[in-house]
């Protein structure tokens, strides 16, 4: 890994960005993105998504934009 890519995010070896586990805190998305601030601090990725109806493997680009 050299520089960070899209969004801070860092490319693995392949060249692919790291996908945002599903066992991450709101409070940790709400960071770097907004749409997060409406959420418990400890309310986990993969709960937002099931909340959505959204699957488990959903990126977080589907997330934020069911979001707004």
């Amino acid at each position: 890994m050299k520089e960070p890519g899209l969004d801070n995010r860092w490319r693995d070896e392949d060249g692919e960005i790291r996908k945002k586990r599903n066992d991450t805190h709101a409070g940790t998305l709400s960071k770097d993105y907004p749409e997060f601030d409406q959420f418990r601090v400890d309310k986990k990725l993969g709960n937002i998504k099931r909340d959505l109806g959204l699957p488990p493997d959903a990126s977080l680009k589907e997330v934020r934009r069911k979001l707004r």
